[in-house]
């Protein structure tokens, strides 16, 4: 079985290194910011791991790969969303992030989680007030990298659809790597997954995303 996802490039996706999205909770101690009592706060807490994850050398390991040559080559570290505190004259309690971990293919959701652990455990021994949880959020999406190696030249759809774009479009699709999710709840029921389109647009996931009508338009001929 099969799957073409039309939502991709004119390259055919050969390899999706997938993304790890996680929550971290940190914990501390509330009080007034013009008193003397003892406090700890939360968000200054949280910030210090933020800032040691920044620098994915700095933590992971991870291998460069030929089709990934975006971000540097390597894996990416982005925090998306922040909430602390509850009212500006109280030092926060809680603080909490959630991260989108871009990965590279090879990594693993888990093996990232572990390292993240290792990462934590050496930011506590300078800073003794870090309190923190993590959390793996369902958004997490990764597909074993054993299971790209079906998408070849020869696999019959591939096949197919570089064919059939030489004779409609007279180009013939590369192959390019994603940092998507792969869909891994269709390899999980035995379909492989290809993503094609002859669409070209740009700015996805900020204002003014666009697609071109006749990249829409020439993916339906194929």
């Amino acid at each position: 079985n099969w799957c073409l996802d039309s939502d991709g490039a004119p390259d055919i996706t050969q390899v999706a290194a997938g993304h790890l999205w996680i929550k971290i909770t940190a914990k501390g101690k509330s009080a007034h910011p013009g008193g003397d009592t003892p406090w700890v706060d939360a968000a200054t807490e949280l910030t210090h791991l933020l800032v040691a994850m920044e620098d994915p050398d700095k933590w992971m390991t991870y291998e460069k790969h030929p089709l990934f040559t975006s971000l540097g080559g390597k894996p990416r570290v982005v925090l998306g969303l922040i909430q602390a505190g509850s009212a500006v004259n109280q030092v926060p309690d809680t603080a909490e992030a959630r991260l989108d971990i871009r990965l590279n293919p090879k990594q693993t959701p888990e093996r990232v989680l572990t390292e993240l652990n290792a990462l934590i455990a050496k930011v506590k021994t300078t800073d003794l007030a870090l309190d923190v949880t993590v959390e793996k959020l369902p958004g997490t999406q990764h597909v074993p990298y054993e299971n790209w190696a079906s998408i070849t030249p020869d696999e019959p759809l591939v096949k197919t659809i570089r064919e059939v774009s030489l004779a409609r479009l007279g180009r013939v699709p590369g192959f390019v790597g994603s940092r998507a999710g792969g869909r891994p709840d269709l390899w999980r029921t035995g379909t492989k997954w290809i993503s094609w389109s002859a669409n070209e647009g740009g700015n996805a996931h900020a204002p003014d995303e666009w697609v071109s009508i006749d990249g829409i338009y020439k993916s339906a001929q194929v």
